[in-house]
């Protein structure tokens, strides 16, 4: 059983790997209230996709979740996916990002301008990989990159990934995966919606 001390000790292990994916680490927080972010249409000829992942630690789950949209800002498709919580969360982070990407790529999608609120792993994708189970995910990311024409991934504010987070979280309570085109699912909808005005 675990003692008070290992719980606490726990805790504050994993509000800092949260804190180094989200932030970028301590060095990045600042007393200093930014503006929140809000979600910016692609390019024009661009989709975006917009990824996130969450973590529910008690029954051992994560989620991730992918929201991909046309330069209008409209739907066209999204997914949830649960799985068995083996990794810390800077590996779940990164493990969002790649089944995107492997989304994309069975769907012969191109054009896509990516997007994660876990700085950590857009920084280290410009990095020499190591043999560790995040550099492994990292690996696949880049390996993925250029097996498809014109898709970048860069970081954006939690705030503006608030649907990913969203579908992330519901895949959690999920059974088996989900995915949805052309109609996204109820529980996104008002949240699409407030994206665009």
């Amino acid at each position: 059983m675990a003692t008070p001390s290992s719980l606490v000790d726990g805790t504050k292990r994993y509000l800092v790997d949260w804190n180094n994916i989200v932030g970028g680490g301590d060095d990045q927080i600042t007393s200093t209230r930014l503006p929140d972010e809000k979600w910016t249409k692609p390019i024009p000829g661009y989709l975006k996709l917009n990824t996130d992942a969450a973590v529910d630690p008690r029954n051992r789950l994560m989620g991730f979740g992918w929201v991909l949209r046309n330069e209008n800002g409209e739907f066209v498709a999204a997914a949830s996916i649960r799985g068995k919580c083996t990794f810390n969360s800077k590996e779940t982070e990164a493990m969002a990002v790649r089944e995107a990407l492997t989304w994309i790529k069975s769907h012969g999608i191109n054009f896509v301008q990516a997007k994660t609120d876990a700085l950590q792993v857009v920084q280290r994708l410009d990095q020499t990989v190591g043999d560790s189970s995040f550099d492994l995910i990292l690996f696949d990311i880049k390996h993925f990159l250029l097996s498809v024409d014109q898709v970048a991934i860069s970081h954006v504010s939690r705030t503006a990934n608030t649907i990913t987070h969203r579908l992330a979280r519901e895949a959690c309570s999920m059974s088996v995966r989900k995915e949805w085109t052309t109609i996204p699912p109820s529980f996104i909808v008002n949240a699409l919606y407030f994206d665009l005005n």
